[in-house]
């Protein structure tokens, strides 16, 4: 009875609170997953899911047919994953909690979390990626597909050389993000996603642009880059501008010679063919 027990919803949110804004050693964060446990069984709460009603409806439904397979052809019988007066009770109970109940719970569990990690060694994050608040499993991506998540941000750095940075961002509230392009902190470049990335829309389900490519010559390099030795190592990153977390990628750090070495050759004026003398000595 006691087998894969699940974290109660104000356990889960207080733990993602923790992931957000420190980095936790892997030895501490096991502390950390069987102090909740603990916790959850010493001080349970009256708040069992923080799932919206209407969003569980919406699971249901998107897994209706799948489910009445499932049952009609392994159990011989009828789909049992459907909405009973209980648990339509039960949902109607949980959203009457109030939200500053909720959240007074959530922040109660998290300092407690602290209290007992602080004199462990673990550092508050520096920088926060989008994957890190938004997650981008396979289940994410199959609820986004479902509109069961409308609340999302993704994107992905596929290419980061000496010639230019691509890649890909998506927020499904906002079809214009910004992002910002930094070197070495400084912001180098502003602009929108404007190319089309198929696959991106195939996974996601959508009908907009998500795909961006910057050349560096097209980049005005600050002056504190330039007067950088050409054996120092310059940082890359993209960043959502609206909420300022960073970009996940393929991200490699890029010599200073190099770089402006690739952007002076890119805007050298290239040969023109003229005409072509054949074998014949005839004029093509």
């Amino acid at each position: 009875i006691k087998e894969n027990i699940s974290f109660s919803p104000t356990s889960t949110e207080a733990l993602k609170r923790l992931k957000r804004r420190y980095e936790v050693p892997r030895k501490i964060f096991q502390k950390v997953i069987k102090f909740l446990y603990e916790y959850d069984i010493k001080y349970p709460s009256s708040i069992k899911t923080l799932m919206p009603f209407e969003v569980r409806k919406k699971i249901l439904e998107c897994y209706r047919e799948s489910n009445e397979k499932l049952f009609r052809e392994y159990f011989n019988q009828e789909n049992l994953f459907i909405l009973s007066k209980e648990e339509e009770e039960f949902y109607k109970e949980q959203e009457s909690i109030p939200k500053d109940e909720i959240e007074k719970q959530i922040e109660e569990k998290y300092r407690s979390i602290l209290e007992f990690i602080k004199k462990e060694n673990f550092l508050a994050r520096t920088k926060i990626f989008t994957n890190q608040v938004f997650g981008q499993s396979k289940f994410t991506r199959e609820f986004i597909r479902c509109g069961l998540i409308s609340d999302w941000v993704g994107g992905y750095v596929g290419v980061c050389n000496e010639e230019k940075i691509a890649g890909w961002l998506l927020d499904l509230k906002d079809k214009e993000p910004y992002f910002l392009v930094k070197l070495n902190g400084m912001i180098v470049y502003v602009g929108k996603p404007s190319l089309e990335r198929v696959d991106v829309k195939d996974i996601y389900g959508i009908d907009w642009n998500a795909g961006f490519t910057v050349f560096w010559k097209d980049v005005k390099l600050p002056e504190q880059i330039l007067a950088l030795p050409g054996d120092t190592e310059i940082e890359v990153e993209v960043v959502y501008e609206k909420i300022g977390y960073i970009i996940p990628g393929n991200y490699k750090k890029l010599l200073k010679r190099d770089l402006v070495a690739k952007i002076e050759e890119s805007k050298k004026p290239k040969a023109e063919i003229k005409e072509v003398v054949g074998l014949d000595n005839k004029k093509n």
